[in-house]
């Protein structure tokens, strides 16, 4: 045991490290649901933050509609079957979870709480417990651009933003 200034600095940092510290969980099939309509509306409507989807899954948004739902849909049931793999894995549990999830009530995700959606989801995949294939690499990919370009779209709305010079002089 450390005494002194460095152990309490020592019992400080520890008790602080402790509170933040998370553990991961599987989301709610609601979770995902709710993800998957707001990603497919958006879709619909040409929203440009879509694009990252569109383009991460080889698709252009105004050339083939159907490719891109089915695209969306069978991404989004891949960060499923990722969340649980990860988490069953970290936890030494069996995978006993559905091949997919379930598609009963969803909530209405505006843009900023998709983008709190997708980065919990981001967060609860934890890619080191598990080796991933290339398509399972594809697909975070296409979650962390996402975020991004949601995060972007965002911040493009914001006044400041709107003022602020595109070059500095």
């Amino acid at each position: 045991m450390i005494s002194g200034l460095a152990g309490i600095f020592q019992q400080i940092f520890l008790n602080q490290f402790n509170k933040i510290t998370m553990s991961a969980f599987i989301c709610s099939h609601k979770h995902f649901a709710s993800i998957e309509q707001a990603i497919l509306r958006r879709s619909m409507s040409r929203d440009r933050s879509i694009y990252a989807i569109a383009y991460g899954l080889g698709f252009y948004p105004d050339r083939n509609q159907q490719k891109l739902e089915d695209g969306i849909k069978k991404l989004v049931q891949q960060w499923y079957r990722l969340n649980v793999e990860t988490v069953c894995i970290k936890y030494g549990e069996p995978d006993d979870q559905p091949e997919t999830f379930g598609h009963g009530q969803v909530a209405e995700l505006g843009t900023i709480p998709l983008l709190k959606a997708l980065q919990c989801l981001d967060y609860q995949i934890e890619t080191e417990q598990k080796e991933l294939n290339e398509e399972e690499k594809a697909a975070m990919h296409v979650l962390q651009m996402t975020i991004s370009e949601l995060q972007n779209a965002i911040v493009s709305e914001t006044k400041d933003y709107r003022d602020a010079q595109w070059e500095i002089h």
